[in-house]
């Protein structure tokens, strides 16, 4: 939107959407190209990606993944909403960790005055069909707390949560309330904030949640690997919010 007298502000537009991606560092140095990877213009519109059968050097495979990213103005009450989304199947790293389904999905309002605050909600955001190193888990997300608080107060809440902390103004923390062993499981640990240790592969982070005051990013899955394969990988990567200038 362009400004003019009536209306002096502008809004800028932030989100991007990202299947799979990351890096492996040992025994080979390679990068995995961002899979199903989108990212909303500054004036807003929409934008899609999709990729079909990946496979990464036996390393990482998924059977699909798509992004979708929009950004528009009500042409009713004058707000602005965003979307960013990203969902994969049949993700699967080594064999160790596997998800039938991962959505990640960030949609954000923003008023047309300051009389009301801005709200971004996960709803949507959903694990479904995942294994760790052989043990069937299930994950609920804290979905509810923050969907029902504008961001002021969210941002607020997030650093209360377990395992949270915040460096250089970012929130780092996770949407997961719990994360229940639906089969026998052995050798695996689970700590609060969503983090799963498993000896001899490495870490997995669930839903991570980064909130700062201009933009909020949620991963579902983040794994970091440490022996003897070593590098990061991510599935279900999004980033939304946006605000208004001056």
């Amino acid at each position: 939107m362009i400004p003019t007298s009536a209306n002096p502000r502008t809004y800028l537009y932030n989100a991007h959407a990202i299947g799979v991606g990351g890096r492996i560092t040992r025994p080979f140095d390679e990068p995995i190209d961002a899979q199903a990877a989108t990212a909303l213009p500054i004036s807003g519109g929409q934008g899609t990606a999709c990729v079909e059968n990946f496979h990464f050097r036996k390393v990482v495979s998924f059977k699909s993944a798509h992004a979708q990213v929009s950004g528009s103005q009500s042409s009713a009450d004058y707000s602005y909403a965003t979307l960013a989304m990203a969902t994969v199947e049949g993700f699967n790293v080594q064999n160790m960790v596997i998800a039938k389904r991962l959505v990640s999905r960030l949609a954000s309002h923003y008023p047309a005055n300051d009389q009301q605050q801005p709200t971004i909600v996960p709803v949507g955001s959903h694990l479904a069909g995942f294994h760790v190193a052989g043990c069937e888990l299930e994950v609920e997300l804290d979905i509810d707390t923050f969907s029902k608080l504008d961001k002021a107060h969210a941002y607020d809440q997030a650093q209360k949560t377990p395992g949270a902390y915040v460096s250089k103004g970012i929130v780092v923390t996770s949407l997961v309330k719990n994360i229940v062993k639906k089969s026998p499981c052995s050798g695996i640990t689970i700590s609060p904030g969503g983090v799963i240790d498993v000896p001899h592969f490495g870490r997995i982070y669930v839903a991570q949640f980064l909130l700062s005051p201009y933009a909020w990013r949620l991963i579902m899955l983040r794994v970091e690997l440490g022996c003897p394969l070593e590098g990061s990988v991510t599935a279900g990567e999004t980033q939304g919010n946006g605000t208004t200038v001056p």
